[in-house]
């Protein structure tokens, strides 16, 4: 049997990684914070709509 004088040494990979940062709120654009709010209050008034839309079809099931 042969032994290796010098054996290769392995590298081991990081299984946990640092996590990405995120931008702050206050450091994006005043254009991004302006079409963020919008998108987020166009979200709300569909979600509140279809809420809306499904107790009356459950209001008008249990008649």
């Amino acid at each position: 049997m042969r032994i290796l004088s010098s054996p290769c040494r392995a590298t081991q990979l990081s299984l946990f990684q640092s996590r990405p940062t995120t931008p702050q709120w206050e450091q994006l654009p005043w254009e991004v914070r302006q079409q963020t709010i919008r998108l987020l209050a166009r979200m709300l008034s569909e979600q509140s709509e279809r809420e809306l839309a499904s107790r009356s079809t459950q209001e008008a099931g249990d008649e």
